[in-house]
């Protein structure tokens, strides 16, 4: 396991925008270890309980007795003269008793080897554990460094069998904090929808609404590439943001172009008469969204710096649904529309049957 997470931080330590790469593991002193073959101890009458505490004796001593003056209390400790306590020296030498208090010469029983100990060892959850720390440089981004790291382990560095590892601390939180994320905005647009498919009674007229979702969420994350931001939690409150934000310039074209179309006004000239009508609150409402977002996209203060993703992602997403929602929502209108009327006659047709 140690050779393995040593090697893995070497990799590790190559992927760009990573610093400080480092591990809680470390190397212990050399160690002189005395292995018990249980068949020949069992057969001898020897247990590996007294054995090793009668070698522990031999090494450290015991303290059979306190000794007390003046309500101090000291150890007494009996030990072997440091001549005969060396027991990589006198290994031959050495005995062990069995049940019957025989001596067994230890070489019968046991081999030594010399081996390199663990100055610590860490555990977590009833199990052992090495981890591999790193901070990000000055380019690091955590969501690349986090799939950098993830492709590592399931191609060129899998683990060996019975290891197994997972992400901590600000890898874990982005992780979770994506997933909460994706639950809220996924939990606003079907919140968005079914108030949209009350106040206009069908099912299916939403839907031309909510292609201005996809639109600005798209010039959302272009901007962020543009002026090099990263996916953050301020970015990513900008984008549920965005979510009420656009849809309103698809609700101001549908809305009116619905009322056109009750008038008995055909579809086409309703759709360039809804564009001509509503381009001038689409475009105030824009602007001035826009214009109050620059403040925190220039972030002028250290605090600001933080939350600057937020403002480029709020307008870069209200940017691309004004000259979008213009073009593709009124395309659209007209297919979702003709099988909105479709779907009602279907339906209806069936209901009378």
């Amino acid at each position: 396991m140690s050779k393995y997470v040593l090697s893995l931080q070497k990799e590790i330590s190559k992927i760009p925008g990573l610093i400080d790469v480092d591990t809680n593991f470390r190397t212990g002193k050399q160690e002189y270890h005395v292995v018990f073959d249980r068949d020949k101890s069992e057969s001898l009458g020897i247990s590996t309980v007294t054995a090793g505490a009668e070698l522990r004796n031999r090494i450290e001593g015991s303290t059979p007795a306190v000794y007390r003056k003046n309500g101090i209390e000291y150890d007494i400790r009996v030990k072997f003269d440091d001549k005969v306590s060396d027991l990589k020296k006198d290994f031959s030498t050495t005995f062990v008793p069995n049940q019957n208090y025989n001596m067994i010469a230890l070489s019968k029983v046991a081999k030594a080897e010399e081996t390199t100990g663990y100055s610590q060892i860490n555990r977590q959850n009833k199990g052992r554990y090495i981890s591999i720390t790193a901070n990000l440089g000055p380019n690091g981004q955590l969501g690349n460094a986090t799939s950098a790291i993830e492709t590592l382990l399931s191609t060129t560095m899998k683990p060996p069998v019975g290891i197994s590892y997972r992400f901590e601390g600000q890898a874990q939180d982005f992780k979770d904090l994506m997933i909460n994320m994706s639950v809220a905005l996924g939990m606003g647009i079907l919140f968005i929808y079914l108030v949209l498919a009350s106040l206009y009674e069908s099912f299916v007229t939403p839907f031309t609404i909510l292609l201005a979702l996809p639109l600005g969420i798209s010039g959302a994350f272009i901007a962020l590439l543009v002026f090099g931001k990263t996916i953050d939690i301020f970015s990513i409150i900008g984008l549920i943001l965005l979510m009420g934000v656009v849809a309103k310039n698809s609700i101001l074209l549908v809305d009116y172009t619905t009322q056109l179309l009750s008038e008995g006004i055909p579809e086409r000239e309703a759709l360039i008469r809804a564009c001509k009508t509503r381009l001038r609150p689409i475009l105030m409402t824009s602007l001035a969204l826009i214009a109050g977002m620059m403040p925190i996209a220039i972030g002028v203060t250290a605090l600001g710096g933080q939350r600057q993703s937020m403002g480029v992602a709020i307008i870069g997403g209200v940017i691309s649904s004004t000259l979008l929602t213009l073009v593709v929502v009124p395309a659209a209108f007209g297919y979702i529309d003709r099988f909105r009327v479709w779907s009602k006659t279907l339906f209806t047709k069936k209901g009378a049957a």
